[in-house]
């Protein structure tokens, strides 16, 4: 239910986050798939130290802000609940595919 506008601004926030956050080069950030369940974007940055801490920073800041910015933008979140699943077990003979019977 995000107005397209509001989408339209998410590139630029985000490099506007990115290009705030000490020891990181932005690329790029594209929307770049529509699925019934989600809007992907696409960000590319590089974190210009070589440590793992460094990386960890940036991309915890990052995250983080990118929430605090959707939130003031108003982008909605959908939580979905996971699927739930009922295994049943199979007692006797199976046939498989080929038709031949086994037992599981």
């Amino acid at each position: 239910e995000t107005p397209v506008a509001t989408l339209a601004a998410v590139p630029r926030a985000v490099r506007e986050i990115i290009e705030a956050t000490p020891d990181t080069r932005f690329d790029r950030c594209h929307l770049l798939r529509c699925t019934e369940r989600a809007l992907q974007f696409e960000t590319v940055y590089f974190v210009t130290r070589p440590d793992y801490r460094t990386y960890a920073d940036a991309q915890q800041s990052i995250n983080l802000r990118i929430l605090e910015a959707f939130r003031a933008m108003e982008v909605s979140f959908i939580a979905t609940a996971p699927t739930p699943i009922q295994l049943h077990p199979l007692t006797g003979p199976v046939a498989d595919a080929g038709g031949q019977q086994r037992l599981l």
